[in-house]
């Protein structure tokens, strides 16, 4: 927001149209911009505003206008705009009037200059008119710049360690796998055919049947042995007196027990 007050504005728009009095002054090119003239002429339309004395920051305007045909007119516009920085070089590359006149005001915008000024009468008002422009011999004021704020501080990503590979271990190649050659159902084999050997008639074996093998005995339980039945005790036999010259009668003896048959084997 502007901090002039009212008064100070008002007092700054009355000094809008009024002319400087006759004079040399140090000027800068305020602004500038492409126009046309009443009778149809391309022309530059400038706004130089004085730096020094006591007229500073007043205003003259000046147009500077392209007459085709009049050689003299066109000399004093090449002239001045020589003066103001654009040179023969600058106008040839720029695109041909009144487009490339976008190009010129643009590049006397901010170039410094000494007018030569005076004052004429146009519809019962005093005005400016600049008689000649010459080079700026004066020194350039510029008001300090600010200090450039302190660049922010940059925040530099830091990469992990990159782990780097060591030699990789030679595996060692497995040894190759003899290829066994799988015969297919239904499927000949081809053979390379060798030396014919002659045939030769081998004579039929004569098949043996094998001997049967040998019956398994049963083992036969022996019998049992009966136990002898004990002899009979002997009755005493009474003895008798001796009688001298008589005989004496035999006792006949138990027949023997029938014996043990022996086993069939």
């Amino acid at each position: 927001m502007p901090s002039n007050t009212w008064s100070e504005l008002m007092g700054q728009a009355e000094t809008a149209g009024q002319a400087v009095p006759d004079g040399t002054y140090d000027v800068v090119v305020e602004s500038a911009k492409k126009a046309m003239s009443s009778n149809n002429k391309p022309m530059v339309v400038a706004v130089f505003k004085i730096i020094n004395g006591p007229h500073a920051g007043m205003s003259v305007w000046n147009n500077f206008v392209i007459s085709e045909g009049n050689p003299n007119a066109l000399g004093f516009f090449f002239e001045h705009m020589a003066t103001l920085g654009a040179t023969s070089d600058f106008f040839a590359q720029i695109p041909p009037p009144p487009e490339g006149l976008d190009y010129v005001a643009n590049k006397i915008v901010g170039q410094h200059a000494t007018i030569i000024v005076s004052t004429r009468e146009w519809r019962n008002t005093i005005r400016n008119q600049v008689d000649a422009i010459k080079p700026f011999l004066g020194v350039v004021t510029q008001a300090p710049e600010a200090p450039a704020p302190a660049p922010a501080p940059v925040t530099v990503a830091t990469q992990p360690p990159v782990a780097v590979p060591g030699p990789v271990p030679q595996v060692p190649v497995p040894a190759a796998v003899p290829v066994v050659p799988v015969l297919v159902p239904g499927s000949v084999p081809s053979v390379t055919p060798g030396p014919v050997q002659p045939s030769v008639t081998v004579p039929a074996q004569v098949a043996v049947p094998p001997a049967a093998p040998a019956p398994v005995q049963a083992p036969v339980a022996s019998p049992a042995i009966p136990t002898p039945a004990p002899e009979p005790a002997q009755a005493p036999v009474p003895t008798s007196p001796a009688v001298p010259g008589a005989q004496v009668p035999e006792v006949p003896k138990p027949p023997a027990a029938p014996g043990i048959p022996e086993p069939p084997f």
